[in-house]
């Protein structure tokens, strides 16, 4: 597996979430967006951009010579940015 690679998350992806999803292994296809009761706070960027946003982000991390506490802390803010969980949440 290459920590780097996009399709190699993914085949992780769906076998952690196997049967929890029905997008396991995929990017989500769907809008989302976190509320609050009816009160959109926060709405993912569209579906059809996730698989550009994610190859850019695994990209800068290959990349980055930033110390690797720093990589991680950026990419796990950025993933959660990007698809507020891979396989969504529909509204």
């Amino acid at each position: 597996m290459d920590p780097f690679s996009q399709n190699d998350m993914l085949i992780v992806h769906e076998l952690l979430m196997y049967e929890l999803t029905k997008e396991d292994g995929r990017f989500r296809s769907d809008g989302v967006g976190i509320f609050a009761g009816e009160q959109l706070i926060y709405m993912a960027p569209p579906a059809q951009r996730v698989p550009q946003l994610m190859a850019k982000l695994l990209d800068w991390t290959q990349k980055s010579e930033a110390h690797s506490l720093i990589k991680s802390y950026v990419f796990h803010h950025e993933l959660e940015f990007i698809h507020s969980s891979i396989c969504g949440w529909k509204w």
